[in-house]
């Protein structure tokens, strides 16, 4: 299931991953036992999944993505609390993994050109 949400979040269509993230803010919750119970890889690739939403510059997927790291409590202190319980060690270990293996979607590099001029795609 968490793989099936993965894959959803990285689909083309920002309707889908928006559908999705609103998925994971209703039924996949950070603090869930479907989460918490989940193999860390699999975690993981929620997590790297969840997060490459933020290449997309969409600000309703952002703060989605947002709130589902943050939680669903009002006020810094609770989304603090919430944040460093359930969703810091790992954000931190993901992208601390997708940074050793230069792990960059593709959509990532379009249209920016090196110094040369040529796509860095």
């Amino acid at each position: 299931m968490i793989r099936a949400f993965a894959a959803v979040l990285e689909d083309d269509n920002s309707l889908v991953r928006r559908s999705a993230l609103d998925l994971l803010l209703t039924s996949l919750r950070l603090d869930s036992l479907a989460v918490k119970d989940a193999r860390a890889e699999d975690r993981a690739i929620l997590m790297r999944a969840a997060c490459s939403v933020v290449l997309r510059r969409d600000l309703a997927l952002n703060r989605r993505l947002y709130t589902w790291l943050l939680g669903p409590e009002e006020g810094s202190e609770n989304q603090s609390l919430y944040f460093r319980a359930n969703a810091l060690d790992l954000l931190k270990s993901t992208l601390e993994v997708c940074l050793k293996l230069h792990v960059i979607p593709n959509y990532m590099t379009d249209g920016f050109k090196g110094r040369n001029g040529q796509s860095l795609r």
